[in-house]
């Protein structure tokens, strides 16, 4: 609220306190009443605590409601009635304050996560699916010694890695005597960042003591004049077992290890390494160093993420920044990102994740496995349950866009759109309902309409059923008002036969602040449904 110009701050103050004062006072339906009065500061143009006159506010309140029934009793009461009788003289204009967040401290007189461990962890926690603020749980929250767990970052173990001697030996094995499916695997990896990635923490202890590298087993892979990688990926159905191999680079695959069987680089041969599965919406990089933090608070010192830039100190490697994970692989392992670290007794750890080529190619290889063996173990992000329902996919044959590129299309609300859609891509309905509001209108074709959070993931009940995946690529987008957006676009939907379908489709789209009032989806989806 703004005072009218010739009124003094006092007068405006008094008025304030005493006409809302006596409103709230007599009305037993108000939950919460907040009064703030204050002065604009002056502040020159520039400087980071100016701001602009319309946004100089002399006074705010915040009043809060049982339900929207009593809000409108209140606002018809004689009481709030003669409270405003004489605003004009006081008041110059009233303005809405948008509310882009809701922070809960402390509840029940308990500290929640956020007043732990602030607003951003707490957001990134919820975006993940762990929306419990008050508990205990090892999940969400840190116990009185600010130590936590990171279980929800994880969707198991992906697989189980053996540096051999033999490599033609091992695939022999792997493959005709116990019957596993190659996967994915090529020969001659070499590169600088691939070489920091598995070997940086080793390489600096070796610096740190002045002696050769090579002398406590760490190849030389950065440029294919002194070893190089094979490697290959062995599908088992519920898990795979990964065979690496370093040799001379100027030799074949068939060429001996270059070192002996001794541990615990994975440059040595019979050392495995044990691989976690991170979801696929996290950030690999902010997760490693949520793992590094995490483990240097309980005195786990020795676990330490190596960086895929080239350093030659411990220091400069803790200044490298978010350089952690390999996300760039070519061909076959397309999609395939990790990081490597030493687990609290020096074993060898790696967290990756896997997606678009890659995905397919592991996908492809645990049906060929189950088909063979007559099992049915699912990929682990694909074993989800939702709504009571547990969903099992089947190797897919569409090959999703190497990355996601949106058009040139930006502005706040767009923005907002694009990580729905993104929500929804990543077939998490708890996640995607946290866009709109409690009340909120959303109707998807000639499906009826629904009400409510509760609504949207009632109605998406049998398109979960059918679809494995869906991708949107945005044509055009329309801004009519600040409230309203309309965009074209099409949508590709990959069910769990593998039979792709890219429908045309039309949202208009209706927002309430930051959060969505109404969505309207004008497209026709039956061919999802009704297609052999």
């Amino acid at each position: 609220m703004k005072k009218t110009d010739g009124v003094t701050l006092a007068e405006f103050r008094q008025y304030i306190s005493d006409s809302f004062a006596s409103a709230i006072s007599k009305n037993q339906e108000i939950l919460k009443f907040r009064l703030h009065l204050f002065d604009p500061r002056p502040h020159a143009p520039g400087d980071p605590h100016y701001e602009p006159p319309e946004k100089q506010y002399q006074a705010a309140f915040e009043i809060a409601f049982a339900d929207y029934h009593q809000m409108q009793q209140f606002f018809r009461s004689p009481e709030y009635l003669a409270a405003t009788k004489d605003q004009g003289k006081y008041i110059k204009e009233i303005n809405a304050l948008p509310e882009r967040a809701t922070y809960t401290f402390v509840d029940a007189g308990q500290i929640t996560q956020t007043g732990k461990g602030s607003s951003r962890v707490t957001e990134m926690i919820a975006n993940v699916g762990t929306n419990n603020q008050s508990s205990e749980s090892p999940l969400s929250n840190s116990n009185q010694n600010g130590k936590s767990s990171l279980a929800q970052y994880l969707q198991g173990v992906q697989h189980f890695g053996i540096t051999v001697d033999d490599m033609d030996k091992a695939i022999e094995f792997y493959t005709e005597v116990l019957g596993g499916k190659i996967a994915i695997g090529g020969d001659g990896f070499y590169g600088e960042d691939l070489h920091n990635l598995l070997f940086q923490k080793d390489e600096l202890e070796a610096i740190q003591k002045g002696i050769d590298p090579r002398s406590i087993g760490v190849p030389n892979i950065r440029d294919n004049t002194q070893e190089s990688l094979d490697v290959r990926f062995i599908s088992f159905g519920n898990t795979c077992v990964e065979v690496i191999h370093f040799r001379d680079a100027k030799l074949s695959h068939t060429a001996p290890n270059v070192f002996s069987k001794v541990p615990s680089s994975v440059g040595f041969a019979n050392v495995p390494h044990i691989s976690f599965h991170v979801k696929d919406d996290i950030d690999l990089n902010e997760f490693a160093q949520l793992l590094e933090d995490e483990c240097q608070k309980r005195g786990m010192t020795n676990v330490v993420v190596n960086k895929t830039i080239h350093v030659n100190s411990e220091a400069e490697r803790r200044k490298a920044g978010l350089s952690f994970a390999k996300t760039e692989f070519p061909g076959d392992f397309d999609g395939w990102a990790l990081f490597y670290c030493k687990g609290p007794n020096g074993e060898q750890l790696e967290f990756n994740q896997v997606r678009r080529t890659a995905l397919k190619n592991f996908k492809r290889a645990q049906q060929e496995y189950n088909q063979q063996t007559g099992r049915n173990f699912p990929w682990a992000s694909d074993a989800i349950k939702e709504n009571g329902t547990m969903m099992t996919a089947t190797a897919t044959k569409w090959e999703w866009p190497h990355t996601k590129k949106w058009p040139q299309f930006s502005g706040s609300k767009v923005d907002i759109l694009k990580q729905l859609f993104l929500a929804g891509e990543a077939m998490n309905v708890n996640n995607f309902v946290e866009f709109f509001t409690e009340d909120c209108l959303y109707q998807f074709g000639n499906f009826p309409a629904v009400r409510g959070k509760q609504g949207i993931k009632d109605s998406s009940t049998g398109f979960l059923e059918k679809c494995e995946g869906l991708h949107h690529h945005i044509k055009n987008v329309w801004q009519p008002s600040e409230e309203l957006v309309i965009i074209e676009m099409e949508v590709t939907y990959i069910r769990h036969d593998g039979k792709v379908f890219t429908l045309p489709c039309a949202d208009t789209v209706r927002f309430q602040g930051d959060k969505i009032s109404e969505l309207r989806i004008f497209m026709d989806i039956m061919p999802m449904f009704t297609t052999p």
